[in-house]
């Protein structure tokens, strides 16, 4: 995982990435949990992306004709997000980091590289995948960033064509606040369960909560602006490989260990998936979103090597003001 990561903006410095304030906590029930929760920051990547569930909660038009489990893995976000990588290459400003999996998984191996722009304040990242058989898995990327503790002092955008998608089933149904399962919505209307609807676009949201988005008709870039910091970071990455974007909106709602309601962060993630429901439902062509169109899994083989690269970089926002 990346973070943090600071950026020099002329006039001040900024460190633009959540981390998790238990990062650093000890003892039997911090070993306990999962490698993607230890010491959760920043960015990753998930290969694949998700966590397999039963499909027997979800509505009919979710659930897979047939139970595929071929690429189902275990950990949540995959392996990716939960072992140790090595060290593979090390400059002044860049990095190379290795994964293997294991057989019989049918991805071999990634790699992973970061890269700190000399003249800009800007990472160049990438992600290549060998595959040791040909499987079709849901992919994702994880930036996870910082909000202000006030309500409604950041601002997202999308992009004009953006639409969002709420999950067929809530992230968190004790603590559920939108409605789930509404189709290409406005980002600026997302039904909620009680009357009305939400904006997500002005974050964070002034009630705790635990929800997931999952936005298309994006172009492949997401502008996250800390109005109380004064900065801008955008995330840019290319669409044809990650045609959704979920947005996983982690405002304080978790209260078991660790979050203890604490956590206050927004993940922008570019992902080729339906939405973090595992590959046995990405990999199935009769669900909502590949029937939109919109592919949640991507094939790897291992005659064709995966790659894709992405951005994410830093600019003084001259936006001061911003209405409650």
């Amino acid at each position: 995982m990346l973070g943090p990561a600071w950026f020099n903006l002329g006039d001040k410095v900024v460190q633009p990435f959540a981390v998790a304030p238990w990062a650093d906590d000890s003892g039997s029930e911090h070993q306990r949990l999962p490698g993607i929760l230890r010491r959760l920051r920043g960015e990753w990547v998930c290969v694949p992306f998700g966590i397999e569930r039963s499909i027997s909660d979800l509505p009919e038009d979710w659930r897979p004709r047939s139970n595929d489990t071929v690429c189902a893995d275990s950990e949540p976000h995959g392996r990716s997000s939960n072992a140790e990588w090595q060290l593979r290459d090390l400059a002044d400003n860049r990095i190379e980091l290795i994964l293997e999996y294991p057989s019989p998984h049918p991805v071999k191996m990634l790699r992973r590289s970061i890269r700190a722009s000399m003249l800009r304040p800007l990472l160049e990242l990438s992600l290549h995948i060998e595959a040791r058989m040909e499987c079709e898995l849901p992919i994702g990327l994880h930036p996870t960033f910082r909000l202000p503790t006030t309500p409604r002092r950041a601002t997202l955008d999308l992009g004009p064509g953006a639409q969002g998608w709420t999950p067929p089933v809530p992230l968190e149904p004790h603590i559920a606040r939108f409605r789930s399962d509404t189709r290409q919505i406005p980002l600026d209307r997302i039904p909620l369960l009680a009357e009305g609807v939400e904006d997500i676009t002005r974050l964070p949201l002034p009630y705790a909560a635990e929800e997931a988005v999952l936005v298309t008709g994006h172009s492949g870039r997401a502008i996250l602006t800390n109005v109380d910091e004064g900065y801008t970071v955008t995330l840019s990455w290319d669409p044809a490989t990650f045609p959704a974007c979920q947005l996983w909106l982690s405002n304080q709602g978790r209260e078991n260990y660790p979050w203890n309601g604490r956590f206050l962060a927004v993940g922008i993630e570019p992902i080729c998936a339906a939405f973090d429901l595992g590959s046995t439902v990405s990999r199935n062509r009769y669900h909502p979103l590949w029937r939109a169109g919109i592919s949640t899994a991507a094939t790897v083989t291992p005659s064709t090597v995966f790659n894709t690269s992405y951005r994410i970089s830093l600019s003084e926002s001259a936006c001061k003001v911003f209405r409650p």
